[in-house]
């Protein structure tokens, strides 16, 4: 869970500096220093197949090719997770997820598309993560598909507004 947060962190910075390409360099990142973000992570709960929305905060810290995100989740105090990114291959990857697709709409709003091979319910599905992205909005969600399986599935989704 943490990684696609702070994946999604990444990508932020491609729609504030307008960048075309399926890449992401070190400078883009700096914008994201010191923030903080409000939001919300939904997730299938596979123990009873039901949706389960859980309340989170978020600030940012960045350092060379490194973005830290520290999340808090509001009314599960001890549950805090702190994780750290590098981008791999110029750019192009994040972490081990491959940049696959990416395109800007009409109102700046940026869609990118990772792919990789992955762990979900201790079974190895394909992981699909689209992130939709503006200045001061972002949501993640992430498909899983597994092996066998003809269709993939919403396995979660974050969303967060960036606090001024």
């Amino acid at each position: 869970m943490k990684k696609y947060i702070t994946l999604a962190i990444v990508l932020i910075t491609v729609t504030l500096h307008g960048q075309s390409e399926n890449t992401v360099t070190n400078e883009k990142v700096l914008s994201l220093n010191n923030t903080q973000w409000v939001g919300e992570l939904m997730y299938l709960d596979y123990s009873n197949g039901k949706e389960t929305t859980l309340k989170t905060n978020m600030q940012i810290t960045t350092k060379n090719n490194k973005i830290t995100m520290n999340t808090q989740f509001v009314y599960e105090p001890s549950a805090i997770s702190k994780n750290t990114i590098k981008f791999k291959k110029n750019g192009t990857y994040f972490g081990n997820e491959k940049i696959t697709n990416k395109s800007v709409s009409a109102d700046g709003t940026i869609t990118v598309i990772t792919t990789c091979e992955g762990r979900d319910n201790n079974e190895p599905p394909t992981i699909t993560k689209t992130y939709n992205i503006s200045e001061l909005y972002f949501s993640v969600t992430k498909e899983v598909q597994f092996k066998d399986a003809k269709t993939k599935f919403i396995r979660n989704r974050s969303t967060y507004i960036k606090l001024l």
